[in-house]
């Protein structure tokens, strides 16, 4: 039996819990498992998210009974890039995924697909992302479309003018535009999947680079972002290819609200980035993890 994990960590975000199960009831295709996780869970905040899945799953007729709502109350040891304003607690998605990918290895699932708790998925999400990562007894990767109301229910790299990854069409789309994933622009870990193969790539190549096995760099642990363009980038370069799901109800459904800001340093973020960037290549030169040619940002071109 093919088994597939669905991954959702939240942090404060029971506000769209109720939401996001009825959408999870309604999927064309099950998971085997989904896994929602809460990041340090408030006082109480916990027991009320048990209290919705419940009533939810009255409603739902039982079918949510492949949902565990979980709580991860812990930090990592390891703590790679620290929040850049002071007085701002740890960001700490991508430690939370690897506990899980940690799991989905230890019970043999097939296939891994994340999204974020402000996220609802649309009903063909988990079909879509199946139907691409079996396309290959080999490592592989997919990507799906982030809608948002502010992009007339479109994701922003296609319908932002200022974007340069176009991603999306009718068919899966291979991605191999080395710019596009040195911008951050293809892995969006709000709408991603791995396979098994792809999964113990990353963990072998990041126990080699950096001494850790695990998906999620914790070179990224503690301030927001970075970890799902880095995650792209070590795909892009160690020659696991990254396909866009095609056209259809498969995206997921951001829901709005206000961004805490002092989490947010985008002039900083970028240069941080592009340095990770660099130190990745040499490493993997060293290591002969690297399928790519070594290129500076400053030389790509869109």
């Amino acid at each position: 039996m093919i088994k597939v994990l669905l991954v959702i960590p939240a942090h404060g975000q029971n506000i769209f819990l109720p939401k996001m199960l009825d959408r999870l009831s309604k999927l064309s295709v099950y998971p085997t498992e989904c896994r929602y996780v809460i990041d340090r869970p408030q006082p109480g905040e916990y027991e009320e998210a048990l209290d919705i899945y419940a009533k939810a799953n009255r409603i739902a007729g039982g079918n949510l009974g492949f949902v565990k709502i979980l709580k991860s109350d812990g930090y990592p040891e390891w703590v790679g890039h620290p929040q850049m304003n002071a007085g701002s607690d740890y960001f700490l998605t991508g430690y939370v995924r690897n506990a899980q990918v940690e799991y989905a290895i230890k019970n043999d699932f097939h296939y891994v697909i994340f999204i974020d708790g402000d996220c609802v998925p649309e009903p063909h999400l988990i079909s879509a992302h199946v139907d691409t990562l079996s396309e290959k007894s080999s490592p592989i990767a997919t990507v799906g479309r982030r809608r948002e109301i502010i992009w007339n229910m479109e994701d922003q790299r296609m319908a932002s003018p200022k974007s340069v990854c176009h991603l999306f069409a009718n068919t899966p789309r291979l991605i191999d535009n080395e710019f596009w994933f040195v911008d951050s622009g293809v892995v969006w870990t709000c709408n991603f999947g791995l396979n098994m193969y792809a999964i113990k790539q990353l963990c072998s190549m990041n126990a080699s680079l950096y001494g850790r096995e695990e998906v999620f760099s914790s070179e990224f642990t503690g301030t927001w972002g970075g970890e799902d363009g880095f995650l792209g980038l070590e795909c892009f370069y160690s020659g696991i290819p990254v396909y866009a799901l095609p056209n259809g109800e498969n995206g997921i459904i951001h829901q709005p609200h206000v961004r805490p800001m002092n989490k947010y340093d985008h002039p900083q973020f970028i240069p941080y980035l592009e340095a990770m960037r660099e130190d990745l290549m040499a490493r993997m030169h060293l290591h002969g993890w690297l399928s790519k040619e070594f290129v500076p940002r400053l030389r790509m071109t869109k």
